[in-house]
């Protein structure tokens, strides 16, 4: 029997990155597979860069439980810095019912919902990094 299971994990340059802390999103019932973070200070940034790769069959509804996630960080790490970096499994995150970004007041991102980021040519951009505009001016 093979069992299969994912498990996150963030390369960075020990030179330039200080690692400060880890930490799993505690509500698993949201999430497929629950959105992992790390804390780090990086020169003058000192943010938390959330990790996610949403159930493609629950895409719109797990992106959608994300600004909860944003939330819950935001307090738990007393800080406004926070990236969203992983596979959405959607092009179009903001919905109807997502119009904050996140919880985010000025949500950026890369690449941008156009270009195409599946190995399969469906010209969409599954896989995103998200960050408040406001703190990166």
């Amino acid at each position: 029997m093979l069992i299969y299971a994912k498990f996150p994990a963030f390369i960075y340059n020990k030179q330039t990155v200080i690692p400060i802390k880890t930490w799993e999103y505690p509500r698993a019932n949201e999430f497929s597979r629950r959105p992992y973070a790390i804390h780090v200070k990086i020169g003058h940034w000192d943010g938390v860069v959330i990790n996610i790769h949403t159930d493609p069959d629950a895409a719109q509804e797990e992106t959608i439980r994300l600004e909860n996630v944003v939330k819950y960080a935001k307090r738990k790490f007393r800080t406004e810095n926070l990236v969203i970096a992983g596979d959405l499994n959607c092009s179009n995150y903001r919905t109807r019912d997502n119009k904050a970004g996140f919880g985010m007041s000025n949500p950026l991102e890369y690449p941008g919902p156009d270009a195409d980021t599946t190995t399969h040519g469906r010209k969409e951009a599954l896989d995103h990094i998200i960050w408040d505009g406001t703190q990166t001016q």
